[in-house]
């Protein structure tokens, strides 16, 4: 491009910046100058050549990284034309290149950009902070954890800082050092959810479920916290620290039932079913989790209370009606089980779980007869059942528990499972014999 349409480019950009007033306010411009004392206009402003960086921060503002990156090109061109008379210092182009190399997603570039401008201005916090945002986003474990100190010590303590520094300490092979950095930031924010979730799961994944459930303890205590802007608010927080105004603690089902997990994990059926109930006092019409802590207290030994915690759960969501039923089996309240079991939404499902059901209670001719009356209903056009091999040994042993070995043989024929081809040679001997088996 000619000097002469460079300079008429500059002045389109200038005349752009004097229009935009949401530049200067997002960049602390100084405003307007002020009136001359003999009531002559202001002074002509600052050349056309200072308004790139002011325009490449608005365009970061505005997500913009492509115009960003191309209003540092032209700040680049102007330093290198007239220098200082730019009205921007060098260290101040680099510190905006090195964050917007950041946002384009070149983090080697950012990192070895930022880390020439923190020398030269070792108190920026936000500059470290974006220098430890590079080296993490590299898995320079050390290197992000030496510029979150220093980002920490000059000032920047945002809980979700704590939380992306805690990351970075646990992938480098950190055990403890999470737990420091986690409780440090609760010091400044002590109702945040995302720090308090962090340390629970920390521990919940170093296997120390006490301290997991006492951190969940603590977040869920944490949200009758006052708000930050509480005149009761305590002032036994940090020097010049305030609790995030919209980071609210608050009690998390989903915590209890990770932690719940973990206890099922160390085969701690009793401790899970206590974090679940504690999760199901926050969702206590949760068919999920009512299903969760069935599972948990049927573990336990408690089969009845997990029969009957499904068995509500099959009210509120039919999926759960195949869980109950088998829950009341082994509660040994077949009544209970086969009723439940009439709300199984899937035919198939359904006739499996009620032939089965009918076995184990001894009543083979009343499983052969729940078989037939399927039949007989897809010959009448509903959906025809599915006779896979599961089934088919079910009704086969059925057959031959009342000494119909004939419908046995025509039953298990084709089965491919052993025990479907044992119980078929069982079927063809006593189908063989004058009085049967």
């Amino acid at each position: 491009m000619s000097r002469p349409s460079t300079r008429a480019a500059r002045r389109r950009l200038l005349t752009l910046a004097r229009t935009t007033a949401f530049v200067f306010a997002l960049l602390g411009a100084t405003g307007a100058q002020p009136a001359r004392a003999d009531g002559a206009a202001p002074e002509a402003e600052t050349p056309v050549r200072a308004a790139w960086l002011p325009l490449a921060r608005a365009a970061l503002a505005e997500g913009d990284v492509a115009r960003a990156g191309r209003a540092l090109a032209g700040a680049r061109d102007c330093f290198i034309e007239h220098g200082a008379a730019c009205g921007f210092a060098r260290v101040a182009y680099e510190a905006l290149l090195g964050v917007v190399y950041f946002e384009a997603g070149d983090h080697a570039r950012a990192a070895e950009t930022l880390q020439r401008v923190v020398v030269e201005r070792p108190d920026d916090a936000a500059l470290w902070l974006a220098l430890a945002q590079s080296q993490r986003a590299l898995e320079n474990w050390p290197a992000a954890d030496a510029a979150f100190g220093q980002a920490e010590a000059h000032g920047e303590h945002r809980a979700a800082v704590y939380a992306l520094w805690a990351h970075a300490r646990r992938a480098g092979g950190d055990v403890f050092g999470p737990v420091l950095i986690l409780q440090r930031g609760l010091a400044w924010h002590p109702a945040d959810a995302t720090l308090g979730r962090e340390l629970t799961l920390h521990f919940a994944r170093q296997g120390a479920l006490g301290a997991a459930e006492t951190a969940a303890e603590d977040l869920a205590a944490a949200a009758t916290l006052p708000a930050a802007d509480d005149p009761a608010a305590t002032a036994d927080e940090p020097s010049g620290a305030k609790a995030s105004a919209g980071a609210k603690g608050r009690d998390d089902p989903a915590l209890w039932r990770f932690l719940a997990e973990a206890r099922l994990d160390a085969h701690d059926p009793r401790g899970a079913a206590q974090n679940l109930e504690r999760a199901r006092l926050l969702r206590p019409d949760d068919p999920e989790l009512m299903s969760r802590l069935a599972a948990a207290l049927a573990a336990a030994g408690q089969h009845h209370a997990a029969a009957r915690l499904l068995a509500r759960a099959a009210r509120l969501d039919a999926t759960q009606a195949a869980a109950a039923a088998e829950a009341a089996r082994r509660a040994g309240d077949l009544g209970v089980a086969l009723r439940l079991n009439r709300a199984v939404p899937d035919p198939a499902a359904r006739l499996r779980q009620r032939v089965e059901l009918l076995i184990a209670a001894d009543r083979p001719a009343d499983a052969l007869a729940a078989w037939d009356r399927t039949q007989r209903k897809a010959k009448a056009g509903a959906a025809p059942p599915t006779l896979d091999d599961a089934l088919r040994v079910r009704l086969g042993w059925a057959a031959l528990q009342i000494g119909d070995a004939e419908r046995a043989v025509t039953l298990l024929r084709g089965v491919h499972s052993d025990i479907g081809r044992r119980l078929l040679q069982v079927a063809r001997t006593c189908a063989a014999r004058p009085g049967g088996c």
